[in-house]
């Protein structure tokens, strides 16, 4: 049994594959056609990258002093008032970073458009409340 390059389907080489008479790569394609369109927002690319370098090492940081936090409790026993407060602001803290991650994997997820730009900084700007809510209440501890 041989098989022809027409049968191996979309993974043959070249840029147009004429068999199923569609680009595989190129500018032709719906993404490279985006590019090349004036809805294409360049700057959704550099806007994605600062989130990433910026929020995801901050979320690390505030997940590792979630992981310190109740150490705070070692002074107090279950019955204190102090318990009560103390774990309510783990509670806070825990709760607004997975709020904040939620926004921040939308503002990824948004495709290069630029009706998009005003949404995609609001989302951010959402995670970022998120994170210095969920920091402040740690910080108080």
């Amino acid at each position: 049994m041989t098989r022809r390059t027409a049968d191996l389907g979309p993974t043959a080489a070249g840029p147009a594959n004429s068999a199923q008479r569609f680009p595989t790569w190129g500018p032709q394609t719906p993404l490279g056609a985006l590019r090349a369109s004036a809805d294409h927002d360049p700057a959704a690319k550099w806007i994605r990258l600062a989130a990433v370098l910026v929020l995801v090492p901050a979320m690390l940081f505030v997940l590792m002093l979630l992981g310190l936090s109740p150490m705070a409790l070692d002074h107090c026993e279950p019955a204190d008032p102090c318990y009560g407060e103390i774990t309510g602001r783990i509670n806070v803290a825990f709760v607004s970073l997975i709020v904040g991650a939620v926004p921040f994997l939308a503002s990824l997820a948004l495709p290069s458009h630029r009706k998009f730009r005003a949404a995609r900084g609001f989302l951010v700007a959402a995670t970022v409340a998120a994170l210095a809510l969920s920091l402040g209440s740690l910080w108080s501890l």
